[in-house]
């Protein structure tokens, strides 16, 4: 047997081999949920509710912060990033509802103390549970729904939107697909377990669309917040200096600008 055919063979052994690893394993790497520091006591020194969501996989947890004041109010469905938890997001609560927003954060199934295990399918469920819920509240206006998105919780709320429509969408370090980063594994697109197509969304998208997104984000590059923004009829991409998690505080003026022009909350 030629020389070059025996290294052929072996490199198509080695190629099959990783392929069936990444298969196996993905989900791990996706959601990397393993040993995350909790702090369930959050919820109730900031006054909000403890949810727990049915879904086919079991219970997940969700925490709600009303707006306050008189009368119907927006309300965030918020989306963390993979290596978080909703314990991690106190700072959204004071920004959203300094802007009269109520808030909700929806934990991923597996994560934290959900029942179940991550996947597309998976989130998708927890998230439509959380907004029937939060839409039968009668202090919330269904018609001013923001959705708010994190690195993986860009596809989390672009998944809600393709089945609800928001008011307004907002993609923070926003990927285009997780079949984009298949390529630079040396794997076919077609071995991705959970695509999350952000993209497609984007393209038939009717909301308007507000990306934020580093100039230096070295683990989802900025290529991809401005090709969401392209792809959407009403799609803007903010850049600001720094990376995937070093955000500065300036970006909340550009959020309550935008969500003013949609006319989400009222002009200050």
């Amino acid at each position: 047997m030629p020389a070059a055919f025996k290294l052929l063979r072996l490199i198509a052994i080695a190629w099959v081999l990783w392929a069936a690893l990444a298969w196996l394993f993905q989900r791990e790497l996706l959601y990397p949920r393993r040993g995350l520091l909790q702090a369930p006591e959050l919820v109730l020194s900031l006054g909000g509710e403890r949810w727990w969501l049915d879904t086919p996989g079991g219970r997940v947890e969700a925490w709600y912060f009303p707006a306050g004041g008189d009368g119907r109010a927006p309300a965030a469905i918020c989306a963390h990033g993979n290596g978080e938890l909703i314990d991690h997001a106190a700072p959204l609560l004071a920004d959203f509802r300094a802007l009269g927003v109520g808030v909700v954060l929806v934990e991923y199934p597996g994560y934290g103390r959900s029942d179940g295990s991550p996947s597309q399918r998976a989130i998708e469920a927890a998230f439509l549970a959380a907004r029937e819920r939060l839409v039968a509240r009668p202090e919330v206006d269904a018609e001013r729904l923001i959705y708010f998105g994190r690195s993986l919780g860009s596809g989390a709320v672009c998944a809600l939107a393709a089945a609800h429509p928001p008011a307004a969408l907002v993609l923070h370090s926003p990927f285009t697909s997780v079949r984009s980063f298949a390529p630079g594994m040396l794997l076919p697109a077609v071995l991705v377990r959970d695509p999350f197509d952000n993209l497609s969304l984007a393209s038939e998208l009717t909301a308007p669309l507000l990306v934020l997104h580093g100039e230096a984000d070295s683990i989802i590059p900025v290529a991809h917040g401005r090709a969401l923004a392209r792809a959407a009829s009403d799609g803007r991409c903010v850049e600001y200096p720094g990376g995937h998690n070093d955000v500065p505080r300036s970006f909340w003026g550009e959020l309550r600008a935008f969500l003013e022009r949609a006319r989400v909350v009222a002009p200050r």
